[in-house]
């Protein structure tokens, strides 16, 4: 038995969660093709909610925390966010498209030392990305984005469902992954909306 097994345990048998995935949003600039969320910023939660979610989630003891959206970053106060997550001691996990990792934020990001960004990502050029994007140069901020935090050694996750327009596209994506430093992973499944 691992760590973690032992931690899962003690968890279940205190009733306690030890993973959480907190969206913090609907909105995302993209609209991909297969994606399920509405995009809508109606009944979003205010930053003092947010606060008062994320002091529950550390007082009943969750270890790991997931923040995501639509897309996270879209959220004016998503920085905010980020760093009191951290105060409360999180490991934190963040999904987002990349769009909006600049360089000061990609040093915010490495400060928080989070174990993981998960960047969804359809192709290993921008011909096939762009297309399930519906964003042109979306496939270019993404790859940007992720060279950015593999130089600040965040580890990153380049995720994509497997669909009709990316699917002899895979392997090419896995071998620009391992070229980044990144890590891929591709899943079958796609979630209606």
């Amino acid at each position: 038995r691992g760590a973690a097994d032992l931690l899962a345990q003690h968890a279940w048998r205190q009733n306690r969660p030890v993973t959480v995935t907190f969206q913090v949003t609907d909105r995302c600039n993209y609209e991909c093709v297969h994606c399920y969320q509405e995009h809508r910023a109606e009944d979003e939660l205010s930053l003092a909610e947010v606060d008062r979610v994320l002091v529950e989630l550390a007082d009943a003891g969750v270890l790991f925390l997931t923040l995501m959206g639509g897309e996270f970053f879209m959220r004016p106060d998503a920085d905010d966010i980020l760093r009191r997550a951290h105060e409360l001691g999180f490991a934190l996990k963040l999904l987002t498209t990349g769009h909006h990792i600049h360089e000061r934020r990609a040093d915010l990001i490495a400060a928080m030392r989070p174990i993981q960004v998960d960047m969804s990502m359809y192709g290993p050029d921008g011909h096939v990305h762009d297309q399930v994007t519906r964003q042109e140069g979306s496939w270019r901020r993404t790859y940007e984005a992720a060279k950015r935090l593999i130089e600040r050694r965040v580890p990153v996750l380049l995720k994509a469902p497997v669909m009709e327009a990316n699917v002899a596209d895979l392997a090419g994506l896995a071998a620009l992954a391992r070229e980044l430093g990144a890590e891929s992973s591709f899943d079958a499944k796609l979630t209606g909306r």
